[in-house]
């Protein structure tokens, strides 16, 4: 049986939206969904897409990732939230975990790593954290 994994993606630079959606649609595990400029309809796209994960950007024009994590959990709570930002800020991640960011990757992630966060956030195996991020923690 094969399993795909259903991604949607909220993303406001142009080129690395058009990016994502080519790598996710090039992917024979992972299935589109949509991809989008801001958050100003997720909860109808949630709606009619039900993805399994949402690649999000921190920081966008009408509504924050944070906030947008935050009322997508709220209505949806298994559709996972990936954080794809360049943010290392140690109170931004920890806010986007508090509203319910089920993983956070930089923006410089590998295919391979964006790849493997998608699978294990969808089987409920895992929090996939950037290496660089998961430091951050784990100092003083």
């Amino acid at each position: 049986m094969k399993i795909e994994i259903k991604v949607a993606i909220y993303e406001d630079n142009d080129a690395l939206r058009e990016s994502l959606s080519f790598l996710v649609k090039g992917l024979e595990l992972l299935h589109f969904t949509g991809a989008y400029p801001n958050c100003h309809n997720i909860l109808e796209n949630c709606e009619s897409d039900m993805p399994d994960v949402i690649l999000m950007d921190f920081e966008m024009s009408y509504l924050s990732g944070i906030d947008a994590t935050r009322l997508v959990k709220d209505k949806y709570p298994d559709i996972n939230m990936m954080m794809l930002t360049v943010l290392e800020d140690r109170d931004k991640i920890f806010n986007s975990l508090r509203a319910g960011a089920t993983g956070y990757l930089l923006k410089k992630a590998s295919t391979i790593q964006i790849v493997e966060a998608n699978s294990e956030l969808a089987k409920n195996r895992g929090s996939p954290i950037s290496s660089e991020i998961a430091r951050k923690f784990l100092r003083k």
